[in-house]
């Protein structure tokens, strides 16, 4: 093969090998905000199948199994946790090579309804209160303690 005849097959090489374009993701993921003992989804979506990714919280990288199910078919890609807890709260992302798409979720605590006990003693009448502004019903509870020791809750 002479030189000329090697340059052209050279420049014809270099166009059927030139380099793949990497995957992109297409659009960014959600905050979301969800209650603790709930569930959320985290999906997003890259330019071309087959492509590896990497979930992560923060730096720690995730894996499937127990409270986290990893799932991709063909572009799609999603992490859903359950059984969620305040301590889930944080950035996650989606990481595919160089491309990275993140999500804010904020895990709010459910609140519990306490119970309290309060005893008063006085030579005159007492009055006790209590307000619950904690859920979504207000609840108002007076108890009123007369001399007789007698309660009465109105």
């Amino acid at each position: 093969m002479d030189a000329k005849t090697m340059k052209k097959n050279f420049n014809y090489m270099m166009l059927v090998h030139s380099p793949e374009v990497p995957a992109r993701f297409k659009g960014q993921m959600k905050n979301q905000q969800v209650t603790e003992g709930g569930k959320v989804l985290l999906s997003c979506e890259l330019s071309k199948p087959g492509c590896q990714v990497q979930w992560k919280k923060g730096t720690e990288s995730l894996k499937h199994g127990g409270r986290y199910q990893i799932t991709q078919r063909d572009t799609m890609c999603e992490l859903q946790i359950s059984d969620l807890v305040t301590e889930d709260s944080g950035v996650y992302s989606c990481e595919c090579g160089n491309e990275k798409t993140t999500a804010n979720v904020v895990v709010s605590a459910k609140f519990a309804e306490i119970s309290t006990t309060c005893s008063i003693s006085t030579t005159h009448d007492a009055l006790f209160s209590k307000s619950n502004n904690h859920s979504k019903k207000k609840h108002n509870f007076c108890y009123i303690e007369n001399r007789d020791h007698k309660k009465m809750k109105s």
